[in-house]
């Protein structure tokens, strides 16, 4: 299956903003990743990309550490060895957490605002800074409880 990657052109001003060039190659991960809409693994990143352009794993990886470092994209442990990357969105600024499938071994993100307790309360009076939250729910999701 050829899925072209739609080319999101607010990628180019997000890459500006984090002080970065907005090369193809970077151009082309940061969409797919803004494209799925989920957090995904750097090996699905690069079957989409290698359909389309030449990119190999080594510059791959440097470019998601780069997201990374400079707060575009988070990485995520879902616990099998392969972390999973997806978009730091300004609707996500003050954190999200994710759900992890057992069954089909998929990640969703979920919005911290629909937790049912207020995570900044459970820190807040810590005589510590948290600089990151990493919150993440394992089980089997919808679609595989309705396969089964």
């Amino acid at each position: 299956m050829n899925n072209k990657i739609e080319m999101n052109y607010e990628v180019r001003g997000i890459l500006h903003g984090a002080g970065l060039e907005p090369t193809h190659h970077r151009v082309m991960v940061l969409s797919l990743i803004v494209n799925k809409r989920r957090p995904v693994t750097a090996q699905e990143i690069l079957q989409e990309l290698i359909t389309q352009i030449s990119i190999n794993k080594v510059t791959l990886y440097r470019i998601l550490d780069l997201f990374v470092e400079k707060k575009i994209i988070y990485r995520h442990s879902a616990g099998d060895r392969s972390f999973r990357y997806c978009f730091a969105s300004a609707e996500n600024n003050d954190g999200h957490c994710h759900f992890y499938c057992k069954e089909c071994g998929q990640m969703q993100c979920i919005s911290m605002h629909k937790l049912p307790v207020a995570i900044n309360d459970a820190y807040k009076d810590l005589p510590v800074r948290i600089e990151g939250i990493e919150i993440r729910f394992d089980g089997v999701c919808q679609d595989c409880l309705q396969a089964s």
